[in-house]
């Protein structure tokens, strides 16, 4: 990671953001949500500088993040936070039919379910 914000430019390159969201997913993937959420974090800050809010890829950046503050136990964060990548897909032109799109709002609805449990409806 150190590697490439010397070699594109410091923290706002699409391969530094790549790096950082590829960091991420390991320590998801190791069930270390805490870190896995913090570096979501750090990455969508560098998806928005280097790509805009509203493109592709920061969306999945946004719903990446979402699935670790899901994990993390905090649902309704989750919903706000899929219902905001949802947006910017669609806004992005992305087929209402792409799997990602079915993916993402699977887990969107989760995520609205499980925060419903939480508030006991």
């Amino acid at each position: 990671l150190s590697i490439q914000r010397k070699l594109r430019g410091g923290a706002t390159h699409r391969d530094v953001a790549l790096a950082m969201s590829a960091l991420a997913g390991l320590d998801g993937d190791a069930g270390n949500w805490a870190a896995s959420e913090r570096e979501h974090r750090e990455a969508l800050v560098v998806w928005e500088r280097a790509m805009g809010a509203k493109h592709v890829e920061t969306a999945t950046a946004r719903a990446r993040l979402a699935k670790a503050v899901h994990a993390r136990g905090r649902p309704g964060e989750a919903y706000c936070l899929y219902r905001e990548a949802e947006a910017a897909l669609v806004a992005a032109g992305v087929k209402e039919t792409a799997p990602s799109l079915k993916g993402l709002r699977d887990q969107m609805a989760a995520a609205l379910k499980d925060s419903l449990a939480r508030a006991g409806r």
